[in-house]
């Protein structure tokens, strides 16, 4: 059953990182947002309001507005890198929130992650899952799969052979550790941002990969 959609996604990423930065290919584009530091570039709560925003429960490092600093100053000057950390952070905050919105409208507290997007992308996994906690205070997971590319291929083939081939309910619970699952999820950060991905990243990536 659909449930929504959205027009943001890898796609997206890519074809602004083509745009306005000039990558030539979706491995330098996603490089050049896991080496960046989108804090340079977004407007935070701590910038507005000098700290954490306690009444919403809103901390400093929230990003309040994407690329909201660069209307600040003319002159301003920012890295390639920063930009596509900005735009990294920016897609997945977003399609998090989207995928939140419908799971808790369907009353579904496991969300599954897939697509290419995710390949080799332990940032925008990171973002996803600390955003998903974030919005759900702790209520609902967010999963990953192993071979995240070929989720599509692999349900369209089975819808196209027919009711019969359709994989019986598996024992296990996904996202526990065991054969019977090959989905598993990535610890959230303490809050929904991510100040550069890199220790968290390898902190998790034998759990997500």
């Amino acid at each position: 059953k659909r449930v929504g959609g959205s027009c943001l996604g890898g796609g997206t990423y890519w074809g602004l990182c083509r745009l306005m930065l000039g990558a030539k290919s979706f491995k330098e584009a996603m490089s050049l947002g896991t080496q960046g530091n989108h804090h340079n570039v977004d407007m935070l709560v701590g910038d507005i309001y000098g700290g954490d925003y306690g009444r919403f429960n809103l901390k400093a490092s929230t990003v309040a507005s994407a690329f909201g600093k660069m209307v600040m100053d003319e002159e301003m000057k920012v890295s390639k890198a920063d930009a596509a950390a900005s735009l990294l952070h920016m897609v997945g905050s977003n399609i998090a929130q989207l995928a939140y919105m419908c799971a808790r409208e369907h009353g579904i507290k496991r969300i599954l992650f897939a697509g290419n997007f995710l390949r080799m992308n332990m940032t925008s996994a990171i973002y996803l899952s600390s955003s998903i906690n974030y919005w759900s205070q702790g209520n609902t997971k967010a999963l990953f799969l192993r071979h995240e590319g070929y989720f599509g291929s692999l349900g369209a083939l089975l819808m196209s052979k027919g009711p019969s081939t359709q994989p019986s309910t598996p024992t296990g619970t996904p996202g526990e550790t065991g054969e019977s699952s090959k989905m598993e999820d990535v610890k959230p950060r303490d809050d929904d941002d991510n100040d550069d991905g890199d220790g968290e990243a390898k902190e998790c990536s034998k759990e997500c990969r």
